[in-house]
């Protein structure tokens, strides 16, 4: 992972997962209308979006909105953001171990408890499924306009993801 070197962030990644079954991706779409940011957006929507929820999404999503469909390598746009804003499930942690910060919006009981031991470490804003416009417009003017909260969940988030996983359970299953 990368840690936060800008002080200023220049792009910000909206991405709810393969399905996003509750279709925030139409909500934040509409949030975004009225959100001021003078960098660049970018959308990424995944491959099992019902095209119902699509064709809403469309109508809200502003005109100067990057959307991306069905991107295989999730990972160059995770190491390439400034800040993101997510549900609590794979991505996530992938998000992390780049060092991404993130504000979290989950979509499943089981997420939201994931959600909050991030949160309570402090790698995350969490927003809870109760969040509303209001409450991700105030988290994301906090994280913008904050350098040292992006760069400490940054730090915290590639202490703890730290990408050897891997290796370590190898290195115990072949002990």
């Amino acid at each position: 992972g990368k840690m936060v070197r800008k002080e200023t962030v220049e792009n910000i990644l909206i991405t709810f997962g393969g399905t996003d079954s509750v279709n925030y991706s139409t909500r934040v779409a509409k949030f975004l209308r009225t959100f001021h940011f003078n960098g660049e957006i970018t959308f990424i929507i995944g491959p099992n979006f019902l095209e119902l929820h699509y064709e809403e999404f469309q109508k809200e999503i502003p005109e100067c909105i990057i959307v991306k469909r069905n991107i295989n390598k999730m990972i160059d746009y995770f190491q390439d953001t400034d800040l993101c804003i997510c549900s609590a499930g794979n991505s996530l942690i992938e998000l992390l171990t780049c060092g991404v910060p993130c504000i979290v919006l989950p979509q499943t009981i089981r997420e939201e408890h994931h959600a909050l031991i991030l949160e309570k470490k402090r790698m995350i804003i969490n927003l809870s499924p109760t969040w509303n416009d209001s409450t991700l417009d105030s988290a994301l003017k906090k994280l913008l306009n904050n350098y040292n909260k992006r760069k400490s969940m940054s730090e915290l988030a590639l202490e703890y993801f730290d990408g050897q996983g891997l290796k370590r359970m190898m290195d115990i299953i072949l002990k």
